[in-house]
């Protein structure tokens, strides 16, 4: 068991059995297919330079204003930045996304709900389960999209980097 914090909030992360793990692989194989074919066409460097750099996320940060621009049709710098983050977002996680989308809705809840059914959140002294004994619905009704995601995505790189390692040959 891994325990993880989110957001100020503990998590632990356990593992699935050989069988879930085998069915999670099934479902999530082809969306990592297409993404690595995506990431070999395109070097992450390749995509970030085709992006623009990283904007700077640090408070009170802008970025500077080329001398030959008319002030009235200047971009703020929070602007610019917010226009560079979309760029990478796109860039990195786009493919990732695109691949998602494509798969059948019952097949991501079954991803989701079999990884997040060997998590538990702190609550106070004990672990409390993040799914329902039913194994169909989520005990807590507050849970963000980025929690359930960096959840889920925990699971299957501590449960399944080994059998992707396998089939490329690098285990």
């Amino acid at each position: 068991m891994r325990e993880i914090e989110i957001k100020g909030e503990f998590f632990s992360v356990d593992h699935l059995d050989a069988m879930n793990q085998l069915y999670v692989a099934r479902r999530i194989g082809p969306l990592l297919l297409n993404v690595a074919r995506n990431a070999l066409a395109d070097s992450p460097q390749d995509a970030l330079a085709a992006a623009g750099s990283a904007p700077s996320l640090a408070p009170g940060a802008e970025n500077a204003q080329d001398d030959d621009r008319d002030a009235s049709t200047a971009i703020p710098g929070a602007a610019v930045d917010f226009m560079k983050l979309l760029n990478v977002i796109t860039a990195v996680y786009g493919p990732f996304i695109e691949q998602m989308a494509q798969m059948k809705d019952e097949d991501l809840r079954f991803v989701i709900v079999t990884c997040l059914s060997v998590c538990r959140k702190r609550d106070g002294q004990s672990w409390a389960p993040l799914v329902a004994s039913d194994g169909r619905q989520l005990m807590y009704g507050n849970m963000k999209l980025v929690t359930m995601m960096r959840l889920t995505t925990q699971v299957i790189r501590e449960n399944l980097s080994d059998f992707f390692e396998l089939l490329s040959g690098a285990a």
